[in-house]
């Protein structure tokens, strides 16, 4: 059976079968019967459980059998001690259950013996050709077929307000707490899933049922962990085609940790940073809280995705209305001024004394005067040059607040539009803005939550993944031959040396040459000419400088040779068996950089760029993309980088090469594709990249690669 019209017989059953339903006062398996029953499903509810006749006044049957016996049942819901869960989902598949939530815990949660007892029960529910949605999960709702089916308090909430909001979640009490902050707050929802500890159903595929749910326009997800990562991915990507916007939570994400640290790219590319790129992808709007989560996805919900940054700010209040601007400063929203026409009409109806700019204050006889309320929305419904219009509100007395409700309402009834209301007030505003939310107006009471929940329609929707590509050439450029290394070159790195990749990706790369003794090292400084750096041969040494195996600026056969011995001794005082040194001319000045993939675990092969050289990490300036790269992907992450003004020109200096820096971004990234699992990390570091029109030199590289394992 496909995995989708699996689901839909789960998210949409005929009959639910209610296994270990009790009639004990308290139990949490009749939740599951109550809930249905509360919340009008229409198909057919059966408890099952030997010891009872009845549940919930309602004929309770000995056997799953017998339950599918009296109807058909697509769902079952398990709520047994675990040892008796494997058996109960054999039962269902034996009957053509199609998928069961599994409520027991006792599972991976617990640890070893639990993780074993999850592992028993995944191999029973695909064997039985069960979908399992759990365990340790307390359900699903889905309000649109009115099937709930949920142990948390949720369950008691005396109806849903049905709406175009679908919520992934993997905890059982942030599901409820997020549907029951959604609705409270005007948002209409459309299924609430909770995922469990997924030992079948991933948050991903519920993700990729929501793209063809005809009752989700957009997804809000609270992610602990991601399972089945290109499921997951690929979920996403078919939200994006539909056009529904999801908005995430991650939960963990300051605890993310580093991998490869061996590598300078471990550290600039966190399990987090990899996930944001796995949005930049996709198109996902990432918040940091839960309130934001719920702001963001009504937000989209209400207003869609097609708008942009630039926002009206109207109030009653002068200092209400900075406010707000502030905060949509802070959101990185802009306030254009009204257009010249959209001030005349605003002129002819408010007071004389009345502010027509942005923010604009319509000064208390907004409130008053009816005319003056009317006039002046209907500007800016008109006005052109803006993507959404907040009213800002204060204080009123309970009696002037409910009038306001009343004629925002009359004015949505008359046009089909209102304003984002921005009601900054306490308790005594509180029923007029519930009003307001019960009837589908936007409506928020703190500016910074109002603003970043608007911020959410400048989120790109994403990009399509671009098709797998060969080695981009890099390089090409007339610069300095000192600083060079080319093929046929005595001076080239040896085999085992990563800048020898990196001069077969097309990167040029600093002469090398590798030195012995010290009387090497003063030969090869007198060929390469003028200064060296001097730096120790030792490939177990991954960080040179870590160790004070690096030395610059060298000139002089003296200070060559001491430099040698300086590095040499370094490598050994670190407890590690040097060759010699190797002595390099001194490149060039420009802008360094740090460019590199690393293996995620869950993603593959990922490109990390940042702003280069020892400080790389303390600095920790780097974007984070999947591979492979769309086009002016690489261009892209350069312009986010904080130091990008460093490649532009900073204050007079000269504009740096950055057609050469796309390019080697661009050959490293096209490696990284085609490198395989083998290998764990590869950086260039640093990439130097000289002015406009000299192109780029690597410096140093490292190369990291698995080692082999059963």
């Amino acid at each position: 059976m496909h995995a989708l019209s699996s689901l839909d017989r789960i998210f949409r059953p005929r009959g639910v079968a209610v296994v270990g339903a009790s009639a004990r006062t308290g139990a949490l398996a009749t939740r599951f019967v109550s809930g249905l029953q509360r919340h009008g499903f229409p198909g057919a509810v059966v408890p099952v459980n030997p010891n009872y006749d009845e549940v919930a006044g309602l004929p309770c049957q000995p056997s799953i059998e017998q339950a599918c016996a009296v109807a058909p049942v697509d769902l079952a819901v398990i709520s047994v001690a675990r040892d008796a869960v494997v058996p109960a989902v054999v039962e269902c598949g034996a009957h053509g259950i199609a998928g069961a939530i599994v409520f027991s815990s006792g599972f991976a949660e617990t640890g070893a013996e639990g993780r074993r007892a999850q592992e028993r029960l995944g191999a029973a529910a695909r064997e039985a050709g069960v979908r399992l949605i759990g365990p340790n999960s307390p359900g699903f709702v889905n309000v649109t077929e009115h099937v709930c089916v949920i142990a948390s308090g949720l369950s008691f909430r005396p109806s849903f307000s049905p709406g175009r909001v679908g919520l992934v979640v993997q905890s059982g009490g942030i599901a409820g707490l997020l549907a029951e902050r959604a609705q409270d707050a005007g948002a209409g929802l459309s299924t609430v899933v909770c995922t469990g500890n997924e030992v079948d159903v991933t948050a991903g595929e519920v993700l990729a049922w929501l793209a063809e749910d005809p009752a989700t326009d957009v997804v809000g997800v609270f992610l602990e962990g991601v399972r089945q990562p290109a499921r997951f991915l690929a979920a996403l990507q078919a939200l994006r085609d539909a056009g529904k916007p999801v908005v995430c939570l991650k939960a963990g994400a300051t605890g993310a940790a580093a991998r490869a640290t061996a590598a300078h790219t471990g550290a600039l590319a966190s399990d987090d940073d990899v996930l944001d790129a796995v949005f930049a992808r996709t198109g996902v709007v990432r918040v940091h809280a839960v309130d934001d989560l719920v702001d963001t996805t009504r937000t989209l919900a209400h207003l869609g995705t097609s708008g942009g940054g630039r926002v009206a700010v109207v109030t009653t209040s002068g200092g209400a209305g900075v406010i707000a601007a502030e905060a949509a400063e802070r959101a990185g929203l802009c306030l254009p001024e009204p257009a010249a026409g959209t001030r005349q009409e605003l002129a002819a109806v408010v007071p004389t004394f009345a502010a027509v700019g942005n923010p604009a204050d319509m000064s208390g006889m907004f409130v008053e005067d009816p005319a003056i309320f009317r006039g002046s929305l209907g500007a800016f419904e008109r006005a052109e040059g803006f993507d959404a219009v907040v009213l800002v509100l204060t204080v009123h007395p309970p009696d002037l607040a409910e009038r306001l409700a009343d004629r925002l309402l009359e004015h949505r009834s008359a046009t089909g539009w209102a304003p984002v209301v921005l009601w900054v007030a306490g308790a005594m505003s509180e029923p007029a803005r519930a009003r307001l939310r019960e009837n589908g107006v936007l409506v928020f009471d703190d500016p910074d939550r109002c603003m970043r929940a608007l911020r959410a329609r400048l989120v790109p929707a994403g990009r399509a993944a671009p098709a797998a590509s060969g080695a981009v050439p890099a390089g090409g450029r007339d610069v300095p031959a000192a600083s060079r290394t080319a093929a046929g070159d005595p001076a080239r790195p040896g085999p085992d040396d990563p800048l020898e990749l990196v001069r077969d990706l097309g990167i040029p790369t600093v002469a090398c040459r590798r030195c012995a003794t010290e009387a090497d090292a003063v030969r090869a400084a007198a060929a390469l000419g003028g200064k060296v750096a001097v730096k120790v041969d030792a490939p177990a040494i991954v960080h040179k400088s870590d160790v004070g195996g690096v030395v610059l600026g060298v000139e002089g056969p003296e200070a060559v040779a001491r430099a040698h011995r300086q590095v040499v001794d370094a490598a050994s005082a670190a407890g590690q068996a040097p060759r010699g040194s190797v002595v390099q001319p001194m490149v060039a000045p420009g802008v360094e950089l740090i460019v590199g993939v690393r293996r995620d675990r869950d993603f593959g092969a990922v490109l990390v760029v940042g702003m280069g050289g020892t400080s790389a990490e303390l600095v920790h300036d780097a974007r984070t993309a999947l591979l492979p790269l769309a086009a002016g992907e690489a261009a892209a992450l350069l312009r986010a980088l904080r130091g990008y003004p460093l490649l532009d020109g900073f204050r007079g200096a000269p504009r740096a090469d950055l057609g050469a820096a796309v390019e080697a971004v661009e050959a490293v990234a096209a490696f990284g594709e085609r490198a395989g699992d083998e290998l764990e990390a590869f950086e260039v570091n640093p990439l130097v990249v000289h002015a406009e029109g000299w192109g780029v030199t690597a410096v140093d590289a490292v190369r990291i690669t698995r080692e082999a394992g059963p």
